[in-house]
């Protein structure tokens, strides 16, 4: 019994002038068809970093910019009056610029900007769990602001908040306060409003491309305490991402000790969905899938010895567990304690109310 997730998580714009994080590092590109301008996000205020005129002849058709959230790197690309251009950036934490352009096709009149670090990327994305609630639609970011479909947005971001470096810490000014609504809406188990106050988070403190603000530049309404600009370095936007993901992950499994809660608070919004490859504390890695409101299978691999107790949801009675997926397997009750080896997988199926 395997659970996997296909979807591939690479979103995109065809709008000139949209900013994507670049994956492993706190700069955020801003790419035009003849331009890249970079800003750092690792302080409370954007901090310029460089722009990058690029030798194109336009006007350019079909200008795209991806962020790929598998491969860990921005990709942009487009047909200029000259033929087509290709290049992707990628993060290289030990050098000094902190990325690498490498043009991967480019027609005859446009340079090669080895200045910027043009050299095989030194970052690997780590192996992270992934969230998929569903969405088959067009990762467009133009057309998903329109929607505001969470299903779509969350496993966006819940991935690109643990592509990140974590900010150095917390920050409760501008839009970061609506982080505080979204841990409290999941602390009191208020499934109804969790899903409003992570859409408020999300349309005051991003804009298009999944690029963190703590000024809503919009000027949505929101009452937000503003800004202490004094102390610059006393927080990040990027910790909307980190912490973020953080509060993501625990709609959907939490733990403490030896107890794992499975769905504790899962959204009326989400009906369906995958969770693989979550590591739950020191217990062991889980791999979830739910549909229609319920727990549907589950493996535990587990990485300890000794008894582990599995909270499912209360209209949960019962479900089968296998230690191998030869075994016929045996019924257990949801309350009972299940003994655990290091090392060993553990299947859980046919759950019944």
């Amino acid at each position: 019994m395997r659970i996997a997730v296909a979807e591939r998580l690479r979103p995109f714009s065809h709008i000139p002038g949209t900013c994507f994080l670049l994956p492993g590092s706190s700069l955020r590109f801003q790419a035009f068809p003849a331009l890249l301008r970079i800003h750092d996000l690792a302080e409370k205020e954007p901090r310029f970093i460089a722009e990058i005129p690029l030798d194109v002849t336009g006007p350019v058709k079909d200008f795209t910019i991806m962020q790929d959230l598998e491969k860990g790197l921005l990709r942009i690309w487009g047909h200029t009056a000259k033929g087509f251009m290709r290049y992707r950036i990628s993060a290289r934490p030990e050098s000094p610029e902190g990325f690498a352009i490498a043009m991967e096709k480019f027609p005859d009149d446009m340079t090669n900007h080895s200045e910027y670090g043009n050299a095989p990327s030194t970052y690997i994305p780590p192996s992270i769990d992934r969230l998929s609630l569903g969405s088959q639609k067009a990762q467009d970011w133009n057309l998903m602001l329109r929607r505001r479909d969470l299903a779509e947005i969350l496993p966006l971001w819940f991935r690109l908040g643990q592509l990140i470096p974590n900010a150095a810490q917390s920050i409760a000014e501008g839009t970061a306060m609506l982080l505080q609504f979204c841990r409290k809406s999941i602390e009191s188990q208020k499934r109804v409003e969790i899903c409003s106050a992570f859409n408020d988070l999300f349309s005051a403190g991003f804009e298009c491309g999944l690029s963190p603000r703590l000024i809503d530049e919009q000027h949505q309404g929101y009452h937000l305490p503003p800004l202490t600009i004094k102390n610059a370095a006393g927080g990040s936007p990027l910790s909307l991402l980190t912490e973020g993901a953080s509060l993501i992950r625990q709609l959907f499994v939490q733990f403490q000790d030896l107890h794992i809660h499975v769905l504790p608070v899962l959204p009326p919004d989400f009906h369906c969905g995958r969770l693989i490859q979550t590591q739950c504390g020191t217990a062991g890695v889980m791999d979830l899938e739910w549909s229609k409101h319920l727990t549907r299978r589950m493996t535990f691999t587990a990485q300890i010895e000794g008894q582990l107790q599995f909270h499912f949801q209360k209209e949960l009675r019962r479900f089968r567990l296998r230690r191998n997926q030869q075994d016929r397997g045996q019924t257990i009750n949801c309350n009972e304690p299940i003994d655990v080896h290091a090392g060993e997988s553990y299947y859980f199926d046919r759950f019944e109310k």
